[in-house]
């Protein structure tokens, strides 16, 4: 069962048994559609308004008494680096809050259903036959050069970060510019933190039912103008089967597949 970006936000975040913030939004990676940070506002009790924690520090959404709950402590979240309150946060901010907490920088992973970030050491190269031979010493040392020089890009180049409540009420088209309706709430998995559907409250447009598109099927995103566009013909939404209870389970998924004839994410 996946879970709904609107149905935690407003859930406190518990560092032990204390409450130290509200969670407010989740910052997401436009490349990736990976949950990177939860975003809460401590209420006025630190320097800053907001923190941002890594979904690795989260360990259980409990919907039952509306909370996160986390493996740290109200004195680390007191300690932990400040955030500038103006988006977008720099990897330099990042890359501080990374150390301070001894989180794994995500953009020196493996992204997710993709490359390393930083591609691994080349040690061999194709030969005149095509037969992997070692890099000679030169060879080694220039790569090394170009390596260093990526990762300094990397490190220091801005973030994909994008909101997940600013994509709330985003217009939808679908790839034939046939109107479509407005984002709704976005649907991750609570074990990855990957956003993998978008709900969309389509109004007027299809009788005012709500439905579910996989982000995988997303053709585009214009974030300047609010709007995405589907990769997917207005009839086929038209007949897509209605998300009645914004609760989406496995089943819910599969009839979405086959109704798009698609594959699922």
């Amino acid at each position: 069962m996946l879970d709904r970006f609107e149905a935690i936000r407003g859930h406190s975040l518990k560092a032990g048994d204390e409450d130290v913030g509200k969670v407010v939004d989740l910052l997401f990676d436009d490349q990736s559609s990976d949950v990177r940070y939860v975003v809460c506002d401590t209420g006025g009790w630190l320097s800053t308004n907001e923190v941002l924690i890594s979904p690795k520090a989260i360990t259980t959404i409990d919907h039952t008494e509306g909370c996160l709950r986390s493996n740290l402590t109200k004195d680390q979240i007191e300690r932990s680096p400040p955030i500038s309150s103006d988006r977008p946060v720099s990897r330099q901010e990042e890359a501080r809050l990374h150390e301070y907490y001894a989180w794994e920088p995500y953009w020196s992973a493996p992204m997710a259903g993709g490359p390393y970030f930083w591609a691994a050491e080349p040690m061999l190269h194709a030969g005149p036959t095509g037969v992997p031979t070692p890099l000679d010493p030169e060879e080694r040392a220039a790569g090394d050069e170009i390596r260093d020089i990526e990762r300094h890009r990397d490190a220091t180049s801005d973030t994909h970060l994008r909101s997940a409540h600013e994509v709330i009420g985003y217009h939808i088209l679908a790839n034939d510019g046939k109107d479509v309706g407005k984002v709704k709430d976005l649907y991750f998995s609570p074990d990855a933190w990957h956003f993998r559907f978008i709900l969309i409250d389509t109004g007027s447009f299809f009788s005012g039912k709500k439905i579910a598109i996989a982000t995988d099927w997303l053709e585009a995103v214009d974030w300047a103008e609010r709007v995405i566009t589907l990769d997917l013909a207005g009839k086929q939404i038209e007949s897509s089967p209605p998300i009645k209870d914004e609760a989406l389970s496995d089943e819910d998924e599969r009839r979405l597949a086959d109704a798009y004839g698609r594959s699922l994410p």
